[in-house]
C-alpha cells in the first residue's frame, strides 16, 4: 500500500470516528431534554438538582 493510500485512510477513519461521537453526544443531549421532566418528578428532584 502506497503512503498517499495509508494517509488517506487514516484520515478518513479519524473523521469517521469524530463524527461518530459527534453525533452520538448530539443524540444524548437531545434525549435527555425529553427524560428530564419524568425524571425529575419520579424523584423529586429540581431543575438544579438535576443538572439543568
Amino acid at each position: 500500500m502506497s503512503q498517499s493510500i495509508r494517509l488517506w485512510t487514516s484520515l478518513g477513519l479519524a473523521v469517521s470516528v469524530s463524527m461518530a461521537a459527534a453525533v452520538s453526544l448530539g443524540m444524548t443531549r437531545f434525549a435527555y431534554a425529553l427524560l428530564l421532566p419524568p425524571m425529575r418528578e419520579d424523584l423529586s428532584w429540581t431543575y438544579t438538582l438535576a443538572g439543568a
